[in-house]
């Protein structure tokens, strides 16, 4: 009665079969028994590897005829993973031409079960009855060979799956020795499997903390345990982060048969994290330390980062920052503004605008903002700067009403005012038009200097503006003479010095018209050269007729003493009376004079 497993093969007889077997009882073994047994495989093989002969299990088990079977090398009858080993096999017995029976497990394809099965044969190398040398082989097959065999492939593929995945995996035995390690492990860890299979673990690394120990007795022990970032203090002072997770792997039989380690190093991604930490911590720092408000605006303009300075300014807690919308900062007349000038940068890349913040409290505060399209996180966000103009404003306020004050000054200036920039009249006042003739129009539209003034006085103007620009002088006066539209030439002194218009530097100059006060000039010297003959006649003209009047009369006191003749005192009055007249004439000719002078009849 043969038995059969769950496979319809049957399994194997107690090898004591084989163990009381020898070569003479062998050979009194009915051949009909070996021929037809359902349990036993039978065959014969020369010392070259080919079937002689074989019974009706073998064949059948293959599926296949025994005619088919004669001559075929046995090797073919096997599973390929097979053939080189029992090639290799039957050689050696062959060679070694021993009686004594060896013992091999093959694999054979079986068509009446449709799965590989094991056998377990036994090879006698003996004589068969035409006295020529025959290996012989019988076989049963094999439960517990096909237990190990799967055992083993599961052990393979396990070790297979640990070599091939993609994480850095490790594979242990009980006592923490290589078995397998995947390529990821070769790579995180600069070693090959070749290197290390077979070493043990703790021999390799030799600083393994004691608490590491410990968790792979528990897994020994049938524990799975993980650990997300643990740091790993190495004896060399350097410091690694490692995410890991043990588990046991189990034997065929139930048992345990090691351990499998998981790890991937942190090191390099934690770092890089400390980097971007410190990165951000700078970055805050740098952001926080800018003089204006700074922010970052998704594109629905709500602020992703931002430093203090726009919470202090704002008045609004960091908590309420990122609800709110940017241009809600802003004056009921700015929000349009704002949200154009994003657009803009959306669209050019960059935008710069004035507008007004106002704070929680209500207080309006004047900025100057900025907009540059850039990339966080990758999406399109804004990203610029906002400076306090208060005081600009304040100047430029003041700067106004000063200019205000200046222009209304100039402009009711009883005096010609202009400012040259750049060699052409930048502004010039009502009195200076007059002056000149022009409308302020006309002047400002032509701007030529060359309108009011010869080619011979553009060259000595040009000098004293070049003096005055460079600083070598602060203030000048020189005297020009214009012409008027009307052909007229006046007469007109320039008192000039430095300025800064509209940013750029220029020169304002004072400009009086002189041509009446010349002619008053030259009157004077007209009148004083009229003074100098009065002055003459008074000295040397008018005081001889008085010395002969005075020397008559003295004449006339000494001759009253005298007697004297009628004739005589009659020509001393006729002297006297000439020397009169001739005062009266030098007299009259002096207020003829002085009349001249002061231009009174």
């Amino acid at each position: 009665m043969a038995y059969r497993n769950s496979c319809n093969l049957p399994f194997s007889l107690p090898w004591l079969l084989f163990n009381i077997l020898n070569r003479q009882t062998l050979l009194l073994i009915p051949a009909d028994f070996l021929q037809y047994s359902e349990i036993i495989f039978f065959i014969e093989i020369d010392n070259a590897g080919n079937i002689c002969s074989s019974n009706e299990l073998f064949t059948a088990t293959l599926g296949r005829a025994a005619k088919d079977m004669a001559g075929q090398p046995f090797y073919q009858c096997l599973h390929i993973s097979d053939q080189r080993m029992v090639i290799d096999f039957l050689g050696k017995l062959v060679e070694e031409n021993d009686v004594k029976p060896r013992r091999l497990i093959t694999q054979l394809f079986s068509r009446i079960a449709g799965e590989m099965v094991f056998v377990e044969w036994e090879f006698f190398s003996v004589n068969s009855a035409d006295n020529i040398r025959r290996i012989t082989g019988l076989g049963t097959i094999s439960r517990s060979a096909l237990q190990v065999k799967k055992q083993k492939e599961r052990e393979e593929q396990l070790i297979l799956f640990v070599r091939q995945s993609p994480a850095a995996l490790a594979m242990f035995d009980t006592h923490m020795n290589y078995i397998a390690i995947s390529h990821r492990w070769e790579e995180e860890y600069e070693v090959k499997e070749g290197s290390i299979a077979g070493r043990n673990h703790y021999d390799l690394i030799t600083d393994i903390p004691q608490h590491w120990k410990d968790v792979h007795q528990r897994s020994l022990a049938g524990a799975t345990e993980k650990h997300e970032e643990d740091i790993f203090h190495r004896a060399d002072g350097t410091t690694e982060w490692i995410r890991w997770e043990t588990f046991p792997w189990y034997k065929g039989s139930g048992e345990i048969g090691g351990i499998i380690m998981f790890t991937e190093i942190l090191t390099g991604k934690k770092k890089a994290e400390q980097a971007v930490i410190g990165e951000r911590d700078i970055s805050n720092s740098f952001i926080n330390s800018l003089p204006g408000i700074f922010y970052l605006l998704d594109r629905d303009m709500k602020c992703i980062r931002w430093n203090k300075r726009l919470e202090e300014i704002s008045g609004y807690a960091e908590d309420e920052m990122p609800i709110i919308n940017f241009p809600d900062l802003f004056t009921d007349e700015d929000k349009n503004l704002i949200q154009h000038k994003f657009r803009e940068a959306f669209i050019s890349g960059h935008s710069e605008t004035e507008a007004v913040i106002v704070t929680k409290a209500g207080k309006k505060i004047p900025y100057i903002l900025t907009a540059v399209l850039t990339s966080y996180e990758n999406k399109p966000c804004f990203v610029g700067m906002g400076m306090d103009i208060s005081e600009r404003k304040r100047i430029e306020l003041e700067h106004l009403e000063a200019e205000e004050k200046f222009r209304n000054l100039v402009e009711q200036s009883l005096v010609g005012v202009c400012i040259i920039q750049d060699g052409r009249f930048a502004y010039v006042n009502p009195k200076f038009a007059e002056l000149t003739g022009y409308t302020e129009t006309e002047l400002a539209q032509d701007g030529s200097i060359n309108l009011i003034v010869g080619e011979l006085a553009i060259a000595s103007i040009s000098r004293n503006i070049d003096t005055i620009l460079e600083g070598r002088s602060d203030n000048r006066s020189y005297q020009i003479t214009c012409s008027k539209k009307d052909g007229q030439l006046v007469q007109a002194e320039v008192f000039g010095s430095r300025m800064t218009y509209k940013g750029h530097p220029a020169v304002i100059g004072v400009v009086i018209d002189i041509t009446e006060r010349n002619k008053a000039q030259l009157k004077i010297i007209e009148q004083n050269e009229n003074l100098e003959k009065i002055a003459f006649i008074q000295s040397h003209v008018l005081r001889r007729p008085l010395a002969n009047i005075l020397g008559l009369w003295e004449l006339m006191q000494a001759e009253i003493q005298k007697d004297v003749n009628p004739q005589h005192w009659l020509y001393l009055m006729e002297h006297l009376a000439t020397s009169v007249r001739e005062t009266d004439n030098v007299i009259r000719e002096i207020v003829l004079r002085s009349r001249e002078n002061t231009g009174k009849e």
